[in-house]
């Protein structure tokens, strides 16, 4: 049975889109910066990586450049390296299965 795993941001591309030879597919690699204000006007900001495949990542990859805006719906997956000290780390990576790409900002 799965288990419910859903998620959805919005952010703003920090870096140029990469594609990934996987071997078996396209794939594009991105991160996006997600920034949350709180009630005290603290700002929370989160870096997020974020694969796109198949015809999504061809997509991703022709489109997105820095600095736009940007929703992802996706699921969330964790990834397991280990590190040159020999411990395993682990970080979660949103895979992508839906992207909307926003008008750019206009800064004041």
């Amino acid at each position: 049975m799965n288990s419910l795993n859903s998620i959805l941001i919005e952010g703003e591309c920090v870096d140029e889109p990469r594609d990934v030879d996987t071997g078996t597919g396209f794939r594009c690699d991105f991160r996006i910066k997600s920034v949350h204000i709180d009630s005290s006007q603290t700002h929370e900001i989160t870096f997020v990586d974020v694969e796109a495949s198949g015809r999504l990542g061809i997509m991703v990859e022709a489109t997105l450049k820095p600095g736009r805006s940007v929703r992802v719906v996706g699921r969330l997956r964790e990834v397991r390296q280990q590190g040159e000290d020999g411990k395993v780390q682990s970080s979660l990576k949103i895979v992508a299965e839906h992207v909307e790409f926003q008008p750019r900002r206009m800064e004041a």
